[in-house]
């Protein structure tokens, strides 16, 4: 039982980490996103490419996702 018991807390304690670690890249990617679209409204012709390459790179990682979860 004791065994049972520290793997769970050993579980949870892991699931907190990567939770804490996927809001944590999550935010410095949105903010990266957020200044190239300042940089891109600015007039930023190399701006517009970064911000370009992200979005394909979104949309490629989004239909892996959908693929993999229907």
């Amino acid at each position: 039982m004791n065994k049972n018991i520290g793997a769970l807390i050993v579980v949870c304690l892991l699931s907190v980490s990567f939770s804490a670690f996927a809001i944590k890249y999550t935010n410095e990617y949105l903010q990266r996103k957020v200044e190239l679209q300042k940089r891109v409204d600015a007039g930023d012709t190399d701006a517009v490419e970064k911000l370009d390459v992200i979005n394909k790179q979104e949309k490629k990682f989004e239909s892996v996702v959908w693929g993999t979860t229907l």
